[in-house]
């Protein structure tokens, strides 16, 4: 007895069901890596500490971070951390380590005041585009919204035709 092809059958593609998930499941496991691969040594300040180490000299180093499809700033780069806080991160050979800080500019419209009084006249801006990311997933969307078999319901689209 021959058993029935799922894809003919009235119910849902299990075969297509688990490559889906296995396909979503790998994707964010890369998106997971990447937007993680320097969190052990990067310490999340807030902007009173940031402030606090700034004002004692022991920021090293300041870069601007713009998400603009996100609509997100912050401050990143390298400090000295306190005696207290060497035990709990990871260093460099300098003794430094990373931090993060975000920053809201409409709250905090003296920020570059701020920094050139503690020795950054000139702060680098870095635009981080994750755009990609966003056009893999839509992508996928797209390829399983069309598949014979999909999981996506019949008159769910995307797009209107």
């Amino acid at each position: 007895m021959r058993r029935p092809d799922p894809a003919k059958g009235d119910g849902p593609n299990w075969r297509g069901v688990v490559l889906f998930l296995v396909s979503a499941s790998v994707l964010l496991l890369a998106f997971y890596a990447h937007q993680n691969q320097n969190a052990a040594s990067v310490r999340d300040l807030t902007f009173s500490e940031f402030e606090g180490y700034l004002k004692e000299g022991k920021v090293k180093e300041v870069v601007l971070n713009v998400e603009p499809a996100a609509n997100v700033r912050w401050l990143s780069g390298k400090f000295e951390p306190s005696e207290a806080l060497k035990k709990s991160v990871r260093m460099d050979a300098q003794g430094n380590t990373g931090y993060k800080v975000t920053v809201d500019l409409a709250f905090k419209q003296n920020l570059e005041q701020v920094l050139a009084a503690n020795g950054f006249p000139q702060v680098s801006q870095k635009v981080v585009d994750n755009s990609m990311w966003q056009a893999l997933a839509l992508g996928w969307l797209i390829l399983f919204e069309k598949s014979p078999g999909s999981i996506v319901p019949s008159g769910f689209s995307i797009f209107r035709y």
